[in-house]
């Protein structure tokens, strides 16, 4: 079995699903925080000063993220080129008092993102130096394609017959319990739950079926969207073998109150950690 996760501080970089009533988790794409300079790559020179501060940490020739509100740590920076990892946050009972967030207003965001770019041109310049131009345009950077990197790439394949019986009968593979999940369109005991019958289930349809076959539907861009909203699965409803491979981790906002500076890991330990979630 694999160990608890552990208490790391984390930047949420989106949600992979919106929250909705009765949801007991929601998952997230993090990147992690460091509090150590980046762990150079020299396949596509990475360097160890590619990092921005977070304030009140500066670093002379970087430029300085300023959070909303006084960041508790004085070493922490952002690495260029960190992965994601998507995780599950466990909704409690409470909800979450958003007051305590710490974030990154939309011009603070926007430099997170073109803080990189001078990084992004040296990495490029050093591909197309060292390997050549084998296309229009060299690859892109990343972190090096080890295994133990591949934090969110288990296919499902690797899912036994074990593991999927076992999650369906303990209810873990949607977010939503299965008690409070749609009923399907065709009635209760029909085929399993999925997002796309959902949606057909509650949106609807004005279309009649001789206007679906013809083509002629004036609400076609509508109908498209409806099959692109379920592909996506944007309420975490549909089930899935792969839901209780995702971590599942509490959120503590106010942060300074569960963890030291000394105790952040690395980015790379949150990887492993995954990984090791994930196998």
């Amino acid at each position: 079995m694999a160990p608890p996760f552990r208490t790391a501080a984390n930047h949420f970089d989106q949600a992979d699903e919106l929250p909705m009533p009765y949801s007991r988790w929601i998952r997230y794409y993090v990147s992690a925080v460091a509090t150590t300079p980046r762990q150079p790559d020299a396949t596509v020179g990475i360097t160890s000063e590619m990092v921005l501060p977070i304030a009140p940490n500066t670093i002379p020739g970087r430029r300085t993220l300023y959070p909303n509100t006084s960041f508790p740590f004085s070493n922490c920076v952002h690495w260029f080129e960190s992965e994601q990892v998507r995780i599950r946050i466990r909704t409690p009972d409470t909800g979450f008092n958003v007051d305590e967030a710490m974030r990154l207003e939309a011009d603070q965001e926007m430099a997170l993102e073109e803080g990189f770019d001078d990084d992004f041109n040296r990495t490029v310049e050093f591909v197309a130096k060292h390997r050549g131009y084998q296309e229009e345009f060299p690859p892109l950077p990343s972190l090096p394609r080890r295994d133990t990197y591949e934090v969110d790439a288990v296919p499902l394949e690797v899912v036994s017959a074990t593991c999927w019986s076992l999650a369906f009968r303990r209810g873990i593979m949607s977010a939503v319990p299965p008690t409070h999940l749609p009923a399907s369109p065709a009635g209760p005991n029909t085929t399993p739950y999925n997002s796309a019958s959902s949606v057909n289930a509650v949106v609807g349809t004005s279309c009649s079926s001789s206007q679906t076959a013809t083509n002629t539907c004036p609400d076609s861009s509508f109908e498209h969207l409806r099959s692109l909203l379920a592909s996506m699965d944007p309420f975490g409803w549909a089930p899935s073998p792969e839901t209780p491979l995702l971590p599942l981790a509490d959120l503590w906002l106010n942060i300074a109150n569960h963890i030291t500076q000394e105790d952040i890991p690395t980015p790379f330990e949150l990887y492993e950690e995954v990984r090791a979630i994930r196998s």
